[in-house]
């Protein structure tokens, strides 16, 4: 009997202590057009809630890519972008192509810094893919990059991170995609391509709450004693 009633008592408390642990949890949520359609632009990672609007991606060529062809997926402290098919600017011609993200995030606690991480190629020489987040409003900005120059050196940097001493509870955020080329000479082609952006949050830690915590203790002591009752009787 004592077996089943601690039994029981664990099984209480997992149930009381459980809902605090789900946001850790990621999950694909789909392309930002999905979220717009089914979702009312939003989506909430943890402690933070994004917002979407429809005009959250606007690019250079236009419509390439859409809303529909950014995926998103949540991340610990954040989201990634992929697109869906990959950015791949491929000529033999000096261009230039763009895509920008633009969303905001919120966080009850505050949020205290951002990083900024993607993935890129930088595949021929005179080439370069990069990714700049601003927050509107605001100073601060990060910048990943990769390139390759005109001798076929190939440098970069893949994440960075910067501070909101301010702790602001909301914020506005633009990821904005370049991929560029240059001419090679005799008809020959380069290629750069973006594959994904993640964004990630840090935010104000939130007090523990005492009230689940004490309930399921309660729970297990109150199991706990009627067991020890209906032994001795």
């Amino acid at each position: 009997m004592n077996g089943r009633l601690a039994l029981c008592a664990l099984w209480a408390i997992l149930v009381i202590a459980a809902p605090g642990r789900l946001g850790l949890r990621e999950c694909r949520a789909g392309s930002i057009q999905d979220l717009l359609d089914n979702n009312n632009g939003m989506i909430t990672v943890g402690g933070l809630k994004f917002t979407f609007t429809n005009n959250s991606v606007t690019s250079d060529p236009a419509g390439n890519p859409t809303a529909a062809q950014v995926d998103v997926t949540a991340v610990a402290g954040g989201l990634m972008f992929s697109f869906n098919p990959l950015l791949s600017l491929t000529t033999p011609d000096a261009k230039d192509q763009y895509v920008s993200i633009s969303y905001s995030v919120m966080a009850a606690s505050g949020i205290t810094g951002a990083r900024l991480s993607f993935t890129g190629l930088a595949l021929d020489v005179n080439t370069k893919s990069e990714v700049t987040e601003t927050f509107p409003g605001r100073n601060e900005m990060v910048n990943v990059f990769t390139m390759q120059d005109v001798a076929g050196k190939v440098t970069g940097q893949n994440n960075q991170s910067v501070a909101f001493p301010d702790r602001p509870l909301t914020l506005n955020v633009t990821d904005t995609g370049h991929l560029s080329t240059g001419v090679r000479g005799g008809g020959a082609t380069s290629t750069a391509q973006l594959y994904d952006i993640t964004n990630t949050f840090a935010v104000v830690p939130e007090p523990p709450s005492f009230v689940p915590g004490s309930i399921a203790a309660l729970a297990g002591l109150g199991v706990w004693w009627l067991g020890r009752r209906r032994a001795a009787a």
